[in-house]
């Protein structure tokens, strides 16, 4: 008992000495603490550094702009508070007592910077989903836009299958472009940079959407109003694409797609004789009153036709004259062929009901197309921009359709003989597109645009062909008719 007693004894007194010691040791130092603040609005200053110079002392300022700096021995200091865009500030004379608290409210000012003029030019990307919400915001006629970003995002690869995502617009297989609200082909526009362009194919009046896939796309812009600036025969809609520019400083791209279709793969595939690989077919018109074809009536027969796509994109920009005008070249080429294969049943009758042809065949399609974008911009000054878009397009669409059965008296001999028919057809199609566009930016809510535009458009058919035999009991065919074997030759130049 004797022996807890001594040890409770020697524990007080060692607590005792020391609790005595560390008040001392408080009691010989001071501390600093105080505010930084914004010495024009008064606002906090939040992370601020004070540092006591001559010392590793020092604290940054809360959320509140407060610090504080304890354990200072007594003495007089300086002070040196620093912050981001302002002018380091030096508080001399400053006192600190043993035990006692000196407050500083420190104000600081903004560190202004003399720079020679500098000029920040930058051209919106019409590509951007906000940059297109921004234009419609602004626009005065109600439009719907889609651009580039969304299409890569939603994993759609031309303007056909964009403009089929708008409400109201739709697209039914087998036939060309899109219906708007139920209308179709003739009463839509079809605009490239804001300018009427035609068709490629002379039988339709708007350019196949499918032509331009998502790497010449900017963005495209549907106006389903009727307004002024549209023409008189646009009961639809107008379909504007514009088309793509560079956007950097420079750009490069490859693309190399290629496939077989199955149920071409395991059949011979018959292709019309007179085109070569790249679709541009032989529009050599034959004598008149001879018979020198180059070509056979009879198909060529192709194995494992393989459809595949090459393209190409890039561009560049450069900076000329003293005052660094941007110019920047940007071009886009691809060339692709596609074929298909398809069982048909051609049927027809006359008022009465009475049918007069009933057959079933195959169909062989074969689809050449090259396009090619380019785009020249010069920024005249940062108020005035001139641009050149050039476009050329080529579409060579052939067939070779071979149908038998019924197609009455005219095309078959007997009633006990077998109607044949034999189509082979070729259109082959050229469109230019040429495009002058200049844009001031007279103030900034007005804008003044200017610009011309020239296309040329060449249709040719160079050799249709149309054959039609009866099949006669013993398997042999013999021609029907008088004058039922035909060679049509056209050209078209507008």
């Amino acid at each position: 008992m004797n022996r807890m007693k001594v040890n409770f004894l020697w524990l007080s007194m060692v607590t005792l000495f020391l609790l005595t010691s560390l008040s001392a040791t408080v009691a010989q130092t001071g501390t600093i603490k105080g505010s930084i603040v914004d010495g024009t609005t008064g606002e906090p200053l939040i992370g601020a550094s004070v540092l006591v110079e001559g010392t590793t002392s020092g604290a940054a300022a809360d959320l509140d702009g407060n610090f504080v700096i304890n354990g200072m021995s007594p003495g007089i200091y300086s002070l040196r508070a620093t912050y981001i865009a302002y002018r380091p500030l030096v508080i001399r004379e400053v006192k600190v007592e043993a035990g006692k608290e000196t407050e500083l409210q420190i104000a600081m000012e903004t560190e202004e910077v003399t720079l020679d003029e500098v000029e920040v030019v930058a051209r919106a990307n019409r590509e951007s989903e906000n940059i297109l919400l921004l234009e419609q915001k602004k626009a005065l006629v109600a439009t719907q836009a889609v651009g580039a970003r969304e299409l890569s995002r939603k994993g759609i690869g031309n303007a056909e299958a964009a403009v089929a995502q708008v409400s109201g617009i739709s697209k039914q297989d087998g036939v060309k472009n899109v219906f708007v609200r139920g209308l179709g082909d003739r009463y839509n526009a079809t605009l490239l940079n804001g300018f009427p362009i035609p068709s490629e194919d002379p039988e339709y009046k708007n350019i196949a959407l499918e032509f331009f896939g998502t790497d010449i796309i900017q963005n495209i812009g549907v106006n389903k109003v009727f307004s002024g600036r549209n023409a008189g025969d646009v009961g639809g809609a107008i379909i504007d694409i514009a088309s793509k520019e560079l956007m950097g400083d420079k750009a490069f791209g490859i693309e190399v797609e290629g496939g077989l279709n199955s149920t071409v793969f395991s059949n011979d595939f018959y292709r019309q004789q007179g085109s070569n690989y790249f679709g541009f077919a032989d529009n050599t018109h034959p004598t008149p009153g001879k018979f020198d074809f180059k070509n056979s009536l009879d198909p060529s027969v192709v194995e494992m036709p393989m459809n595949h796509n090459f393209g190409f994109s890039g561009g560049k920009q450069f900076f000329v004259g003293e005052k660094r005008n941007p110019l920047s070249f940007f071009v886009v080429a691809s060339h692709s062929i596609a074929n298909s294969y398809t069982k048909e049943t051609v049927r027809n009758s006359i008022v009465s009901g009475l049918v007069y042809q009933d057959q079933v065949g195959e169909k062989y399609s074969q689809n050449t197309n090259q396009l090619v974008l380019g785009n020249v911009n010069f920024g005249i000054n940062r108020k005035h921009n001139l641009e050149y878009n050039f476009m050329l397009v080529h579409a060579n669409d052939q067939y070779v359709g071979e149908y038998s059965g019924k197609h009455g008296e005219r095309h078959q001999d007997s009633e006990d003989y077998m109607g044949f028919l034999r189509r082979q057809q070729t259109n082959d199609n050229f469109l230019i597109i040429n495009q002058l566009m200049s844009d001031w930016r007279l103030s900034d809510r007005i804008n003044l645009e200017a610009g011309a535009s020239y296309n040329t458009i060449k249709g040719l058919e160079p050799d249709r062909r149309e054959n039609y035999l009866s099949r006669m009991t013993d398997g042999s065919y013999i021609l029907t008719g008088s004058n039922r074997q035909k060679r049509f030759f056209s050209e078209l130049n507008n």
